[in-house]
């Protein structure tokens, strides 16, 4: 699959010629940074929520003794 992929770009460049390049690996980094950001964030968020969740579980404990 790859092959199919990267066969485009494997051509020599002629003369004078920019080696042809993906035009959409800058899009792929931003897109997996924004992806990797986003579970960092989501992962913070939980957290805080676990421990607000542990706190009214121990609120409830101390009331109920």
């Amino acid at each position: 699959m790859a092959n199919l992929v990267l066969a485009p770009f494997r051509r020599t460049p002629r003369f004078g010629e920019r080696p042809a390049r993906p035009i959409g690996l800058r899009a792929a980094v931003l897109l997996q940074c924004g992806l990797i950001g986003g579970c960092i964030a989501l992962a913070g968020f939980l957290s805080v929520e676990a421990l607000h969740l542990v706190q009214l579980v121990a609120e409830q404990l101390v009331a109920s003794l």
